[in-house]
């Protein structure tokens, strides 16, 4: 980690105490660049013994909680959790992972199962948005707005989060994305807008309702907690739109610099249901993480002084002024982020970064010691020494399908307020 002392964390110490309840809970829908469960598992494992409290009154918050992965494994300790992201299609995942149905959802879900093509009704009119045609077929098209209807009509009731999740899976897996990238992308893979029949499509629904209906036995154990859980859509650097409760341990694994466009990731799913209007977007598009657009009169002041003459960002600089720029405003969101923090935290809570390197404009930057840079200059102290984990069960694309090398590890970096 660059000038700083970091512990390696063996594969049998993350293997520890994970039950495979929560890997099938995990595992109901596709969602770019999750944290594995077993480091979010690894981390709080040990969080009860540093609370005098019961595990329901212990707050654990993730300030990008994307489809909600550290907090469902929170959520079997019994921690009450919160989480914000910025973008809708997650934190309706997110809901379907957390939210326990009672018996009147459960029978809503099953539902589903017993749908022929009679039942859903051939929908006439097509609405469409720029480039619909080049990624689904009408026909296919069509079925998908029929079945979207359906659900539609569950809108107001608990069963919602998880009957979309189901069909927003099914959106990419018969749309012309390259299931090989993360980011709906059109290659020679998938040259052409596939073609389904209605009972393809509804078999493909159906199967994803069942692993919703899997995910759900988790709850049947008594074992298994029913705490507090929030979730919500808004900045996730900005605490107004946090909840209002202060924190004993926040978990998170923001954006490792602006290598993934999230919002693009899913905007085939965004696109069908609707889910964002133009000043949606205008706003997402200025407030997402380490977007250049965010931060206008960015400089090179943000970065922490430790770092201004590193390597990495004079590289950088003779390489791309503009991805330069692009990872400024990434360290300007972590330091506000940190700020943020600061005014939530209870005395003896604990902020935990889960990061890796990213490259940019073909240089690798060491983000780990960045935010521990950052963090000591917005007056966080490092409270554990950093823990490295080597990605070796992390599934990726098995042909290299981008101009930038996969992660190979990721680390773990656990503060308190100085």
């Amino acid at each position: 980690m660059g000038d700083f002392e970091s512990s390696f964390l063996e594969e049998t110490e993350l293997n520890q105490g994970m039950s495979n309840d929560i890997l099938d809970a995990d595992h109901i829908h596709r969602y770019p660049a999750k944290m594995t469960p077993k480091i979010a598992n690894y981390v709080l494992k040990n969080a009860c013994n540093e609370f005098d409290k019961e595990p329901d009154k212990i707050q654990v918050f993730d300030p990008f909680c994307g489809s909600g992965t550290t907090l469902l494994v929170a959520r079997s300790y019994g921690f009450s959790v919160s989480g914000v992201d910025i973008l809708r299609v997650p934190v309706l995942i997110a809901k379907a992972k957390l939210t326990k149905l009672n018996n009147q959802n459960l029978k809503r879900l099953q539902t589903a199962l017993d749908l022929d093509a009679e039942d859903i009704q051939t929908f006439n009119g097509l609405d469409s948005w720029e480039n619909r045609d080049i990624w689904f077929k009408d026909e296919v098209y069509g079925y998908l707005m029929s079945l979207r209807d359906w659900i539609n009509t569950y809108q107001n009731k608990y069963v919602y989060p998880a009957l979309f999740t189901a069909l927003s899976q099914v959106v990419w897996d018969v749309s012309a994305a390259d299931s090989g990238v993360i980011v709906p992308t059109r290659s020679k893979r998938s040259p052409v807008a596939p073609d389904f029949s209605q009972e393809e499509i509804l078999e493909k629904f159906k199967k994803r309702v069942e692993k919703i209906l899997l995910a759900q036995k988790i709850f049947s154990n008594s074992k298994f907690p029913n705490p507090n859980v929030k979730l919500s859509t808004g900045d996730s650097k900005n605490n107004s739109s946090w909840p209002i409760d202060n924190f004993d341990l926040v978990i998170t694994s923001p954006p490792y610099g602006d290598g993934i466009n999230y919002r693009r990731a899913v905007s085939l799913q965004t696109r069908f249901f609707g889910l964002e209007n133009e000043d949606d977007g205008e706003f997402i598009r200025k407030t997402i993480i380490g977007r250049a657009s965010y931060h206008h009169d960015i400089s090179e002041k943000t970065l922490p002084n430790k770092e201004k003459k590193s390597r990495w960002v004079t590289s950088i600089r003779s390489r791309s002024e503009k991805r330069l720029e692009s990872i400024l405003s990434y360290v300007q969101d972590i330091r506000l982020t940190f700020r943020e923090l600061r005014e939530k935290i209870n005395p003896q809570g604990k902020a935990i970064f889960v990061i890796g390197h990213p490259e940019v404009s073909g240089i690798k930057v060491p983000l780990s010691r960045v935010l521990v840079n950052i963090a000591e200059e917005e007056e966080w102290q490092l409270a554990e020494t950093p823990i490295c984990d080597s990605i070796k069960n992390r599934v990726q694309t098995p042909i290299r399908r981008s101009s930038t090398n996969p992660i190979s590890e990721e680390y773990i970096l656990q503060f308190r307020c100085s």
